[in-house]
């Protein structure tokens, strides 16, 4: 937006010499100039890429509404989902894999979790030689993936959180390399402090509740 200045040129303005027809999209929004708290974006192209768009968030819509309402719900497992959620950092579609996927289980220790996950350390003993091979990978990937994913969002999220404290402290200095080797530590403790949360009750160390 230019109120005094000449406007900066526009790709669409080609279109009426059939240069760059039908491959330009114009994204913006008001949030940053009229209305902050409203969000509202726009979008103008052309009305095929508007109906292709407008068709993702028709579906996107759906799938939002199958993961919100289990087509067989288990009402202990959705008590958890919406407990998840009551922690700052874990949205709708992370609570939703990981109550169904693994917290509708029953674990009777933290090493069952991580086993589950497989997020566990894989020792190998091989007479005098013992070493770990990392984690055991046992599981489903999409799972794990999930829970990597949920604790990169703990860390911006959460960040006075001890979990938080500890990643912070073991990674200062160190290169990228070791931060993403080092999530997965994280991974394996924010699982079993979400385990011990929604079948104990107790809130993870420094963790802030979310206002829903």
């Amino acid at each position: 937006m230019r109120a005094s200045r000449r406007p900066r040129y526009s790709l669409a303005a080609d279109r009426a010499r059939g240069v760059n027809a039908g491959r330009v999209i114009y994204l913006g929004t008001f949030s940053k100039s009229i209305a902050p708290a409203l969000r509202i974006g726009w979008a103008v192209g052309p009305a095929s890429v508007i109906a292709r768009l407008a068709l993702i968030q028709e579906q996107i819509a759906t799938l939002e509404r199958e993961r919100d309402h289990a087509p067989t719900p288990c009402k202990a497992t959705e008590k958890k989902r919406l407990q998840l959620m009551c922690l700052t950092g874990i949205g709708p579609a992370i609570a939703a894999v990981m109550t169904r996927e693994v917290y509708y289980r029953q674990f009777d220790n933290r090493r069952q979790v991580a086993g589950f996950l497989g997020l566990a350390t894989s020792p190998h003993d091989s007479g005098d030689v013992e070493r770990s091979q990392g984690i055991s990978r046992a599981g489903r990937g999409q799972v794990r993936g999930t829970m990597i994913q949920a604790a990169w969002l703990w860390l911006k999220h959460q960040p006075k959180s001890a979990i938080t404290r500890w990643f912070v402290q073991r990674t200062a200095g160190q290169s990228g390399r070791i931060r993403r080797i080092m999530i997965v530590a994280v991974a394996r403790k924010l699982a079993i402090a979400l385990w011990r949360f929604l079948e104990q009750g107790l809130v993870p160390q420094g963790a802030m509740l979310a206002n829903r």
